[in-house]
């Protein structure tokens, strides 16, 4: 009986996205009342065009120098951040003192044609300045 119970829970089981869950860890009560308020998006293209991203998923951005970032998911080189956000997400995380060179986030839209994706960070206070 009770391997049956935990077959059952099995196939019910469906893997949630956390992007619902990335606007609770603000600190201002009214940002995160706010239906209007607007998540920061940046560019990435794919390394291959064949991947498949889903949106809501967690991705880890990994900077190999102020100009160049990697962008990881289970352990596979998905794709690049552009060269410019990569320049403006290194200094803020700096500002802020964050010195890991990596940042957690999130894909927010699938790629287009050309292999072009967007992401957002999934701890916005880390980007805060």
């Amino acid at each position: 009986m009770g391997l049956d119970f935990i077959r059952d829970k099995n196939q019910k089981y469906v893997q949630t996205r956390d992007s619902s869950r990335s606007m609770t860890n603000i600190s201002d009560l009214l940002n995160r009342m706010n239906p209007d308020r607007v998540r920061e998006l940046f560019g990435a293209d794919l390394r291959d065009k064949s991947i498949h991203l889903e949106p809501g998923f967690r991705a880890l951005v990994r900077f190999e120098s102020e100009a160049n970032a990697t962008i990881h998911q289970n352990g596979c080189i998905i794709g690049d951040l552009n060269s410019t956000d990569a320049k403006e997400l290194a200094k803020r995380l700096q500002r802020n003192g964050k010195t890991s060179g990596m940042l957690e986030v999130l894909i927010h839209e699938k790629q287009d044609i050309s292999g072009h994706f967007k992401i957002t960070a999934a701890e916005p206070q880390d980007l805060k300045e």
